[in-house]
């Protein structure tokens, strides 16, 4: 009796179910379609052999969407108004007047002005006048909006994207064995041009960025033409460091824990009071901002000391790195000659230097490759 009246209430509940008002429907909106190959230029046939051989695309038409949605979080625009003000200062006090030249320097606001109208190298005008014991000054000027490391870029002109491309492919694909690329890299790598990052009220210009499913690379345009060996260098040292130490790191350091990368530094020596003074001799660099200092935590100490041997050899070539230092004092921003015995008194980091580079071939990785380029 009891089964048959359990049996009824359940028949019961289905039917309210089936009933229901608010019912669950499906979505009419669809999901954005990449078409590709999205051109017939000589350099779509190359785009096109890196998705069938990587699985990611190379986009250099997409919508705002494809490009600023992020996956799961929020729309990542950053948007910027041109405005206009009219500021007064005085003279003597806040302006400083030199034949044409007029200084402006408050609590809050410092720069150079010529008396007259102007037009500035970013494109904006502004009129510079006294008007009794002030300066007065007119101008338009940018205003960035956006949440925290939202970002702005253009689509790139066409006729240089298969330098773009080249570019890419030199600095980055290239050095990658397919199965690395295929494993790690976002879905989409858009190409594009004029790309900035919002960042504590302002923008910052930048060649590549990267957020969640999104990879953005600048110089899609005059620009790349231009580049100094200088700027393609810092582009290529962000973005392996981007690439190594945020997106593989955790798979990198699996790798080196199997070795004897973490057994050639005495870490609890490396935390204590004034062992700065004596890093070379343990076998520590420290580099950069990935520094080591009295009192961290020991693992956070081998995690900061794998990061700074992995941007320290991105950052400098072979030649520089074994050259002869001017002296073999302790230095966490410049490790020119740091496999020296001068500075590496024991040889211990040149020992932890080959460990990684041997490690890091067996993930399909030539590190030092990487830190050649561009020197």
């Amino acid at each position: 009796m009891k089964y048959k009246l359990f049996y009824i209430l359940l028949i019961a509940l289905a039917w309210v179910g089936c009933n229901d008002e608010d019912a669950l429907t499906p979505t009419l909106e669809s999901e954005p379609v990449i078409q590709f190959p999205q051109g017939d230029h000589d350099y779509d046939a190359r785009i096109g052999d890196w998705y069938t051989r990587c699985g990611f695309y190379i986009l250099y038409k997409y919508t705002p969407r494809e490009l600023y949605f992020n996956m799961g979080q929020s729309w990542m625009e950053m948007t910027t108004d041109t405005l206009s003000r009219t500021e007064k200062y005085k003279i003597d006090e806040e302006a400083f007047v030199d034949g044409d030249n007029v200084f402006i320097y408050t609590e809050t606001v410092s720069g150079n002005y010529l008396l007259g109208e102007h037009e500035t190298d970013a494109g904006f005008r502004y009129m510079a006048k006294i008007e009794g014991d002030y300066v007065v000054i007119d101008e338009e000027y940018e205003e960035n909006k956006g949440r925290e490391s939202s970002f702005k870029m253009d689509m790139p002109d066409e006729a240089y994207v298969g330098k773009q491309v080249a570019w890419l492919e030199e600095m980055f694909l290239n050095l990658y064995q397919d199965s690395v690329l295929r494993a790690n890299l976002p879905l989409k790598l858009m190409l594009g041009k004029s790309l900035y990052k919002y960042s504590r009220g302002a923008s910052e210009k930048l060649s590549f960025y990267s957020v969640s499913n999104i990879f953005a690379l600048s110089h899609g345009d005059s620009s790349i033409d231009n580049m100094t060996m200088e700027e393609k260098r810092v582009g290529k040292e962000d973005l392996h460091k981007w690439f190594l130490i945020e997106k593989l790191y955790d798979k990198i350091v699996a790798v080196v824990k199997s070795s004897e990368f973490f057994h050639v530094t005495d870490y609890e020596e490396a935390v204590a009071w004034g062992a700065s003074n004596k890093f070379y001799s343990l076998g520590v660099v420290g580099y950069d901002k990935y520094n080591i200092g009295w009192n961290f935590p020991v693992e956070t100490a081998k995690n900061n000391d794998l990061k700074g041997y992995i941007a320290m050899v991105i950052d400098y070539s072979s030649d520089e790195l074994n050259a002869v230092p001017n002296d073999g004092r302790y230095n966490r921003y410049d490790c020119t000659g740091v496999l020296d015995p001068l500075k590496d008194v024991n040889g211990l980091v040149k020992k932890k230097y080959e460990i990684l580079l041997k490690e890091l071939k067996k993930m399909g990785i030539d590190l030092q490759k990487i830190g050649n380029l561009y020197h």
